[in-house]
This record gives C-alpha cells, structure tokens and sequence, in this order.
C-alpha cells in the first residue's frame, strides 16, 4: 500500500470547516505510534508496524503512519480497526489498548482531532499533551462534533473532537474511549489540528 505526503482537503459540510494547508512555518509530525498488537485489523497488523517516524523509511508499508496520510476515499484502507471493550455488549474501550501517541518537531498545541471514520465509530476520546511520555497532562475528554452526532453515522464521515484545554507539547496522546457501536470500530485516518483549524501534516 503505497503512501504518498501531501496536502489533503476535506470535502465542505454545514458542520465542518474548511481545511487549508498550514503555513510553512507550522509545526510537523514526526512520529506516530501506538501499542504493538493493540489493533486486531488496519495497517498497523497488516504491516507489523506499530511504530513509525517521518519521513517514512517504508513508504510502501506506513503501517500505523497511514493514520495521517492523505484520504483517497471511496479507495481506501482502515489505519484502526478493532472489536476489544472493556466488557463484552458496552461501548467502552481500553484506553489502554486504543490510544494513539503524536511526535512534533517542536512544542504546538492540539485543538482539534479531525478522524474520517466508519458507520462504526469513535464517540468520545481523551487528549494529553507533554514533553514526555511519562508526564502527559490531560487537555480535556472531547464527544464527537454536534454535526456529526446528529447525523446517521456513514462510511468515510469526517468528525471533529474539540479538546478544552489545548496546551503547547512536543508529544501528543489519543485515548479513545467510547464507540457509538458495540460491534467495534474503524477509523481511516485521524489528522490533529492546530488552533487555526488546520491539519498538521507529516515532516517530509
């Protein structure tokens, strides 16, 4: 599976704004890394990589790195899919087991999580920023955008998370929390943003 940087768009809609690319003096992702073995389907298992830094060293197997490669929907592969709950028939996960860890080449500060998702999808999530990963602060729990809330949920949605309480960090950590599904999730990519609602975009 080939992955390619560039600049990606999101498709205009009512509840969600529009996306330009950052400036170029914007802040990069320079790693992105969860759990080994923590997905039980995405490219993650696929490729066997849990944990990558940018640039890429094996463009054609980003492994968890797909998560904030550019979205070529309706062809596209799931960067996290996964059916573990803490109890069987609830909508919690393991925040344990579904958590997302962001590297930047210098301290920033994440507003928002933009995630193109399945109809199975992420509700609720958990944001924590720090300088290391053994000090991380809490920015706040963000439930999915109204616009999407209100919505049926579709394949390829794009959600915002909103966190309270951004803070300027170098590491940046997802826990997601809850599904709107018992039946598990997928998620296709899932872009953090800065304060001026624009993605950041991967060190190249």
């Amino acid at each position: 599976m080939a992955f390619v940087l560039g600049t990606s768009h999101a498709p205009a809609a009512l509840h969600f704004p529009s996306v330009e690319p950052p400036p170029a003096e914007s802040a990069r992702i320079t790693s992105v890394a969860m759990p080994v073995g923590s997905m039980d389907g995405g490219t993650p298992l696929e490729d066997q990589s849990w944990s990558v830094t940018f640039p890429l060293s094996k463009p054609d197997a980003p492994g968890i790195g797909y998560l904030v490669a550019p979205e070529k929907l309706p062809d596209d592969g799931l960067a996290l899919h996964d059916h573990h709950f803490l109890k069987p028939g609830t909508r919690f996960l393991d925040p344990r087991r579904s958590v997302v860890t962001y590297g930047f080449d210098r301290e920033t500060a994440v507003l928002e999580l933009e995630m193109l998702q399945h109809n199975n999808a992420i509700s609720r999530i958990e944001g924590f920023a720090g300088n290391d990963e053994d000090e991380m602060v809490s920015v706040g729990i963000a439930s999915i955008d109204p616009g999407c809330f209100r919505a049926e949920y579709y394949e390829g949605q794009h959600c915002l998370f909103t966190f309270p309480h951004p803070r300027r960090a170098r590491l940046f950590r997802v826990e997601m929390l809850e599904t709107n599904s018992p039946q598990g999730f997928a998620v296709f990519r899932a872009y953090p943003r800065g304060m001026d609602h624009r993605r950041y975009l991967p060190l190249r």
